[in-house]
């Protein structure tokens, strides 16, 4: 059976720094002689990953690692389950574990990659030295520019249903927004919204949606009634 190899490809060693690290694929390997950190006959396990390189296509690199017998803090196997979040690490700690490493199929964590010359002292290589959870992320705090924003759509939506025609100022400050909001929200309807909503409850009602027959249209403020519209719209879009 012939086999087709492709063009030879060019290692280039990574620079020294942190990435971002997303687990492929893992297999056994069973040592054929010894070596300086196992022994022949020993298992241990190849890891593939993924490697995000910034402002350029993706790499692979392979790392393995001894299958320790106790959750050991310097194993190498150890700092890859934590990074991944595939064990409780205090709870290991204390009490042991069983470590799937298929479940860390498709997680990311950091890696620490070295890039050294190797022992001919011509050729340049690198390798994972240091395994780390990916830092937690927090949540970005909306500005004021954003909430002003929503809230002038909002406000504009309200006259719309209310019927009044044209768009809030452009110059109200966020705070002149939310009054503006309120005032509007707490007046009685308005003859275009009453008929949106009576409309909005009779399309209900012909869906076989009765829940909002019993509701006086009349009684509501326009806030309420723009509040119940879209309740009704999201009803039907479901």
């Amino acid at each position: 059976m012939p086999y087709t190899l492709g063009p030879r490809v060019d290692f280039e060693a990574l620079p020294t720094a942190d990435y971002k690290l997303t687990l492929k694929a893992w297999k056994e390997t069973i040592e054929t002689a010894d070596t300086k950190f196992s022994k022949k006959g020993d298992v241990r396990i190849e890891w593939n990953w993924v490697v995000t390189v910034p402002n350029a296509e993706d790499q692979e690199r392979r790392d393995w690692t001894n299958i320790p017998a106790t959750f050991a803090e310097k194993s190498n196997f150890v700092h890859i389950a934590i990074a991944l979040g595939i064990v409780d690490s205090q709870k290991a700690i204390e009490e042991g574990a069983t470590i799937d490493p298929d479940q860390g199929i498709g997680k990311s964590c950091m890696g620490t990659i070295v890039k050294a010359l190797k022992s001919d002292n011509k050729t340049w290589g690198d390798k994972i030295t240091a395994y780390a959870p990916l830092p937690a992320t927090v949540a970005p705090v909306k500005s004021k520019t954003d909430m002003a924003a929503k809230l002038r759509e909002r406000l504009a939506t309200l006259m719309a249903f209310a019927g009044e025609p044209g768009d809030p100022p452009a110059d109200l400050t966020q705070q002149a927004l939310k009054d503006a909001l309120n005032v509007i929200g707490a007046k009685p309807l308005t003859p275009k919204a009453s008929q949106l909503v009576s409309e909005q409850i009779e399309l209900a009602n012909t869906m076989g949606i009765n829940e909002f027959d019993s509701v006086k249209v009349a009684d509501l403020t326009l806030k309420d009634a723009l509040v119940l519209y879209e309740k009704i719209a999201a009803r039907l879009d479901a």
